[in-house]
């Protein structure tokens, strides 16, 4: 019993969010540039264009996450150390981890603690989230808290994280694998998959997708262009079938790299597929290609579609399809 009460109250504090908690690393040589803990006679990293931020070159910082908005993978965190509030923005191989699995800024509740790795943007201000992730993932990550198991005797399949890692799926499977355009050769593009490494291969193996078995039998997948937002624009209609060709791993050396990189040939080579561009692939021919929801999607049938006009005589005061020359309703007490 006394064991029990110890374990279940060593949990609870290690899971605390803990601001100044860091694994230090050590000073790397070969590094050229500032890092948190070393080299601080150097520039911090900055950002390049189609290349992935190597590990460890970010500026890490805690906060609480007080706006959200994640159709432009952007938001708001008020800093632990300042208290003021700080703007963010997602890059398209920017991680999101909430429960210890990978997730959508929209998964993650406002005012949940965070730990964000960051780059400058061009004025040299850190607003670029290359990571971020909740103190759950964090603590998971970095200490190997053992008690909890005692006190959440749920099978695995049932827990919180695993639920995560299904919902995200859920989330892909309808929106399609996000891809970096490294390179394009003749008519074949040459693309690496964004994401979490062991995410990305819990998802292959349980949809049954087997990379280098599909490049032996040229499968065919869909691809669709998307923004730097990760948004597709009318994939059921301007979505082109590619044949995958080849598939190989690469070195996960940086962040948001899934280390998996397909060779593919798509039927017709569309303007949106340039190196450094964005794509999704639908990797599985069960995956229904689908719009994104309306107001996620780039494009809308009804590019002037306005709210349906009423007659202006209907009310004393200004509305948004009428009265123009009168004043707004004010509210009274």
């Amino acid at each position: 019993m006394r064991f029990r009460l110890f374990s279940i109250f060593t949990a609870l504090v290690l899971c605390l969010p803990i601001s100044g908690a860091e694994i230090s690393l050590p000073a790397n040589p070969k590094l050229l540039f500032r890092t948190d803990d070393a080299h601080s006679q150097l520039g911090w990293y900055r950002l390049k264009p189609g290349e992935f931020p190597p590990l460890h070159s970010e500026h890490r910082v805690y906060g609480e996450l007080v706006e959200a908005d994640f159709i432009h993978r952007c938001g708001q965190y008020r800093s632990d150390d300042t208290g003021e509030l700080v703007n963010f923005t997602l890059m398209p191989y920017s991680l999101v981890y909430h429960l210890n699995a990978e997730a959508d800024l929209r998964d993650i509740p406002l005012g949940s603690h965070l730990q964000f790795f960051l780059y400058q943007n061009e004025a040299g201000d850190f607003t670029k989230a290359a990571v971020i992730q909740d103190d759950f993932t964090r603590l998971a990550r970095e200490v190997h808290v053992n008690p909890v198991e005692r006190v959440n005797p749920t099978p695995e399949k049932n827990s919180p994280t695993e639920q995560q890692r299904n919902k995200h799926t859920a989330f892909l499977k309808q929106r399609g694998l996000p891809a970096l355009i490294e390179r394009v050769e003749g008519r074949k593009l040459i693309v690496t998959f964004l994401g979490d490494h062991e995410g990305l291969q819990a998802l292959f193996r349980d949809e049954k997708i087997n990379p280098e078995q599909w490049a032996g039998q040229h499968r065919q997948v869909k691809v669709a262009v998307a923004n730097d937002e990760l948004r597709t624009y009318n994939p059921p209609v301007d979505n082109k079938s590619a044949t995958v060709l080849q598939c190989r791993h690469v070195a996960t050396e940086g962040y948001g790299c899934s280390g998996m990189q397909w060779t593919i040939e798509p039927s017709l080579l569309l303007e949106g597929f340039r190196k450094g561009h964005i794509v999704r692939i639908f990797a599985n021919g069960a995956w229904p290609v689908e719009d994104m929801p309306f107001g996620e999607t780039l494009y809308t049938e009804r590019p002037g579609a306005k709210t349906e006009e009423e007659s202006s005589n209907q009310y004393s005061y200004r509305t948004d399809f009428g009265n123009t020359q009168l004043p707004w309703y004010a509210l009274k007490p």
